[in-house]
């Protein structure tokens, strides 16, 4: 629960923080596509194993794609944001003239500074009427997001299925893979729109 809840924030946050402006909402979006996608990898391997019983087997084929990601992370590059608002312009140039390519660095270099040097405000500040706004807004999508009960869904899915009639734990787990299968089109479709 603390590794999700973790990497729930930081991989959107650190994916924001290096995606071109234009792309990052998308960009972003991909990481929940991510999530879909492994979601209904999950239940296609759980659907594949549950006819022999092997539940060993299918614990142990999420080691790969966990030391996949694990040495994947190990390579990324600090976040130039980061390495800006920590006084490491140097490293911060280098990297980020590496991830844009040939663009320009120097307006994105100088809008992260000046929104550092701002970015210190009073405590009083977040009652203000258009943070208070800002902050109502994220407090309710995170509450209408977790409302909607879809996490437990996803993960009693197999069990909701068996409750509702389907007596076999493979028809179970196929009717579960096709909410997988909704749920990551669903985050297709919602790509273009962020």
């Amino acid at each position: 629960g603390i590794a999700i809840g973790v990497a729930s924030y930081t991989a959107p946050l650190y994916i924001s923080e290096v995606a071109p402006p234009r792309l990052r909402g998308g960009l972003v979006t991909l990481n929940q596509l991510a999530i879909t996608l492994g979601i209904l990898v999950a239940y296609v391997v759980d659907a594949a194993f549950a006819s022999s019983g092997n539940w060993r087997l299918m614990f142990a084929s999420g080691v790969l794609p966990a030391l996949a990601l694990g040495f994947g992370i190990a390579a990324l590059p600090e976040s130039p944001r980061w390495l800006l608002l920590h006084h490491r312009k140097d490293e911060a140039l280098k990297i980020l003239t590496r991830i844009r390519g040939s663009e320009d660095i120097t307006a994105e270099v100088n809008d992260i500074l000046e929104h550092a040097e701002t970015g210190h405000i009073k405590l009083t500040a977040l009652f203000s009427p258009v943070l208070l706004r800002v902050i109502f807004l994220g407090v309710a999508l995170a509450i209408i997001q977790q409302v909607t009960g879809i996490n437990t869904v996803i993960y009693y899915a197999p069990t909701i299925f068996q409750e509702a009639g389907f007596h076999s734990d493979a028809s179970a787990l196929a009717a579960t893979a096709g909410v997988g299968v909704v749920n990551m089109l669903m985050t297709v479709v919602a790509i273009p729109l962020l």
